[in-house]
């Protein structure tokens, strides 16, 4: 592991073998050769473009950096995005005004294309999951200097808590713990590299505008944590517009949308034109008198070191909310984790009464976050084994910041056992990987609140959802076409929470009055209705605008991931990301400048250069610095300086000399002056180069004859020795 983070990040760090926090970094990780210490690069700034239709989000994120070293670099560019999204597009645009795009491929392929890109010193970008909520983009060949943009296009689901459907942009990765064991290969390598993300350094420029479309109207949008300015499209009155516009981002972005018509069942549609393909999303959240159950109510609260401050009171509120909420026939118990974890009840939970309340609510008022390190795994091993309390189905609510690494190793415990885990994420930089892993796992759901964020409403939305059945045998139907593909695995559907499901068939008319069929078992009878298919559809001929084609592929990936046992195989998974252009956890998104042109791999500033000739170069390079052009070429001819200064070769590549051929690739309206600048360089230097090599060889010829001079003294001496 230890060898692992060095090769990475060029930079050493202490060794996995006992429970720790790791360090945060921020922004982008340079390496250089040599074992330099990694840098690292906040963003410039940042912007995104959100477009919100009905509950599906398409963001494009763009974020600036510049290499304000003096050498050439790689850069990792670390960043976060809630879990479950499917990301189709990665750009990258140079100071130079070259743009390269990524496709998908296999992961291992991708990586040895990076590689041998990077090896030939052509400017390349990839882009590749590290955990469900952490990726990573490496930049190879970024010049001194120079700025570049990193562009990403995905689109996700928004969650619905209490009526409100809620929007976040994160704003960072926050510190991982790593226990003693637990983790896979990914996550291991995943913490080495990816230790710590901010979305932007204090004083980066952050904006962010957002469009919301529904159907049924916005009546609003709001923020508990940033100031918007909120507009309306006159034109249409389901449209509305939010700006987000700050300095620096120390917290997640967070709006709350309240729809005018949340509960009206919705069937959107799209046609890929290139592909030929259709998808459809059935949308709506449910309102039903759900089927009451008696349960027993286990409170998970992390009080971990990361738990500290503001959010472990925010934990602490939560709790006593829950507990003056919970219904008075019900068993409850707390358990405090960190390191280790400790029980209010060791014997089990207890009947809900006033004195057991009491006791609870003055035992939670004295928790404070000093347990350590964040392990889950520990008492969820020791609580879901156990049976619950006769004639209750127990519900366990988990309270996190969700800091920790071994993440699969939790979600498959939680799997194996028939228990809800309703979960909260508590602050910024949340692992909604961990978070909406735990709870989709156990077929429960999740909920975020950041640390000055109102708590109520959650809490009490959630324990509703807790004290009640969710509808069993969950049925869609979609209208019969050939070629049908569909998720085989539904989400639970629970009263007030968002439902969602797909399906992609060949693109033909479909028979009128053609519907989507629901159905499921509420218990005390069957729930069962209809949603109309609009005759209305939504054309794209561009793959990134497909976002219900991508939303389906990113379904059916995490369908097919989850599945228990395996439903299919790995190069299944690899076929349907790279044939819907979807990033997954086995392939990557990467992109070569294939028109660029390639330089060595290592570099040398003209200051290097010894010899008669430096001082011309460097005052040629320092005009083309005046003029703002940024040509990698001049870094080819510093190569040359250098090389015919080793008076080791007379070869002189007029070729790569020939900067002037080269200047095609310049931008901006010094074009004239770059032809002109550039022959003078191309001439200025071999001449310079030429003066070195001549003084050089002079110098070397004398030495040598001044070798042969002294060997010949030293024979004859010999022989006169000898005779």
């Amino acid at each position: 592991r230890e060898l692992f983070c060095r090769s990475v990040l060029q930079l050493p760090i202490p060794s996995l073998s006992r429970p720790r926090q790791l360090r945060a970094m921020s922004g982008l990780i340079v390496t250089r050769d040599g074992g330099a210490p990694a840098e690292r690069v906040p963003p410039k700034s940042v912007h995104v473009d959100v477009d919100v239709v009905e509950r599906i989000a398409r963001h494009r994120l763009a974020q600036t950096f510049v290499n304000s070293s003096p050498s050439y670099v790689e850069a990792t560019y670390v960043f976060p995005l809630l879990e479950g999204a499917a990301i189709s597009a990665l750009r990258v645009v140079f100071s130079d005004g070259r743009e390269i795009s990524g496709e998908v491929r296999e992961r291992s392929t991708a990586e040895a294309a990076f590689k041998d890109a990077t090896s030939r010193g052509l400017r390349a970008a990839m882009l590749r999951e590290e955990s469900g909520d952490v990726f990573r983009t490496s930049i190879g060949n970024l010049a001194p200097g120079e700025e570049v943009e990193v562009k990403l296009e995905y689109c996700l689901e928004l969650p619905v808590s209490d009526k409100i459907v809620r929007l976040t942009i994160p704003s960072h990765v926050a510190p991982r713990y790593c226990p003693d064991d637990g983790l896979t290969v990914g996550e291991a390598g995943g913490q080495a590299a990816i230790v710590g993300y901010s979305s932007s350094a204090p004083g980066a420029a952050f904006t962010a505008r957002v469009e919301v479309d529904m159907a049924g109207g916005v009546n609003s949008i709001e923020s508990p944590l940033q100031d918007l300015v909120v507009t309306r499209d006159a034109a249409e009155s389901g449209k509305i517009f939010a700006e987000v516009q700050c300095s620096g981002l120390q917290c997640d972005i967070v709006l709350a949308i309240f729809p005018r018509e949340l509960f009206r069942p919705v069937v959107t549609r799209e046609v890929h034109i290139a592909r030929g393909t259709e998808a459809l999303m059935l949308s709506f959240v449910p309102r039903f008198d759900a089927v009451p159950q008696r349960i027993e109510a286990v409170f998970l609260l992390d009080c971990s070191g990361s738990m500290g401050g503001q959010r472990i009171e925010q934990a602490k509120r939560a709790t006593q909310i829950f507990l003056r909420s919970l219904p008075t026939d019900c068993f409850f118990n707390i358990v405090l984790f960190g390191s280790t974890y400790k029980t209010l009840y060791s014997s089990g939970s207890v009947a809900y009464s006033q004195a057991s309340l009491q006791k609870a609510t003055d035992y939670v008022d004295r928790i404070s976050a000093n347990l350590g390190g964040t392990n889950i795994l520990e008492p969820l091993s020791s609580i879901l084994p156990q049976p619950p309390v006769s004639g209750t189905q127990r519900q366990i609510f988990l309270l996190t910041d969700g800091q920790v690494s071994n993440q699969q190793a939790i979600i498959d415990l939680v799997r194996a056992h028939r228990c809800r885990v309703f979960s909260i994420g508590i602050g910024s930089g949340v692992s909604t990987a961990l978070v909406n892993g735990v709870a989709r796992a156990s077929r429960a759901s999740a909920a975020f609140v950041q640390d000055r964020e109102g708590l109520e409403a959650v809490c009490i939305d959630m324990l509703r959802k807790a004290s009640s059945r969710s509808v069993a045998d969950v049925t869609v139907s979609w209208p019969v076409v050939p070629a049908l593909r569909s998720q085989t695995r539904l989400q639970p559907m629970l009263a007030g929470e968002g439902f969602s499901a797909f399906t992609l068939f060949p693109h033909s008319p479909l028979p009128e009055g053609a519907v989507v069929k629901v159905t499921g078992d509420l218990g005390t009878g069957r729930l069962e209705f209809e949603v109309p298919v609009p005759s209305s559809e939504t054309v794209v001929d561009r793959g990134s605008e497909a976002v219900l084609h991508h939303m389906f592929a990113r379904r059916l990936i995490a369908e097919m991931q989850e599945a228990d046992p395996p439903m299919t195989s790995r190069e299944d998974i690899v076929q349907l990301s790279v044939t819907y252009s979807v990033l997954c956890a086995h392939t990557a998104l990467i992109a070569v400048d294939r028109q660029g042109v390639e330089r060595p791999a290592s570099v040398v500033k003209a200051s290097d250069i010894t010899g008669y000739g430096a001082i011309d170069i460097a005052l040629l390079m320092q005009r083309v610095h005046d003029l703002q052009i940024d040509l990698h070429d001049l870094h080819d001819l510093q190569i040359e300086a250098q090389s015919a200064c080793c008076y080791e070769s007379m070869e002189f590549r007029a070729q790569s000399l020939s900067l002037c051929r080269r200047a095609r690739w310049a931008k901006g309206p010094h074009w004239p002056s770059v032809v002109g600048l550039c022959s003078a360089i191309a001439e200025g230097a071999l001449g310079a180069l030429r003066r070195v090599a001549r003084v050089g060889w002079q110098q070397q010829h004398q030495q040598q004859e001044q070798q042969e001079q002294q060997c010949g003294q030293q024979q004859q001496q010999q022989q006169q020795q000898q005779q």
